[in-house]
């Protein structure tokens, strides 16, 4: 399930280091500037000037970008389908892409939510208030993790076939 999610994960980041780079301006409207921060500051914390390109000096403007995409790549992931909806948009594909297997990659982003932070544990509520600490772990069935895999499969073929 999580190893799902995340290859998911990688195709999205794999599309944009690919395409990203060539991508229209808007495409890049939330990236910062490699070598710096989050906020679009230096990670010395100082304020950021035309100084700062010095450490960028001879590289090419398609170089600095393909490394800026590549460091905020790094921090990079996708935790609902809107998220793969504004990844699509900003190398200029299509968001109804999704649209086929909205749902099916939807229920599976959040059962990966409760597998990898919160054990996958029921709710007290659900058990009856047995209280904390006594939760039991829920179940998956097989039919549903291969229709999850069929909704991924489908998902990455639509988005590389329209590449």
């Amino acid at each position: 399930m999580v190893l799902l999610h995340a290859t998911l994960e990688d195709v999205n980041r794999g599309l944009l280091e690919w395409k990203l780079p060539g991508a229209a301006p808007e495409g890049f409207a939330e990236l910062v500037l490699a070598g710096l921060d989050k906020h679009g500051k230096p990670l010395t914390g100082e304020k950021f000037t035309v100084a700062q390109l010095v450490r960028h000096r001879g590289k090419t403007i398609d170089q600095l970008l393909a490394e800026t995409v590549h460091a905020n790549l790094a921090r990079s992931n996708y935790n609902n389908p809107g998220e793969i909806d504004d990844a699509l948009s900003r190398v200029g594909l299509s968001k109804t892409l999704v649209d086929p297997t909205r749902a099916r990659i939807y229920a599976m982003m959040t059962r990966r939510h409760w597998i990898v932070h919160r054990a996958d544990r029921y709710q007290a509520s659900a058990l009856g208030g047995r209280g904390r600490g006594n939760y039991s772990t829920r179940t998956i069935d097989k039919p549903t993790v291969e229709d999850w895999l069929d909704a991924v499969e489908t998902l990455t073929k639509n988005i590389l076939s329209s590449c």
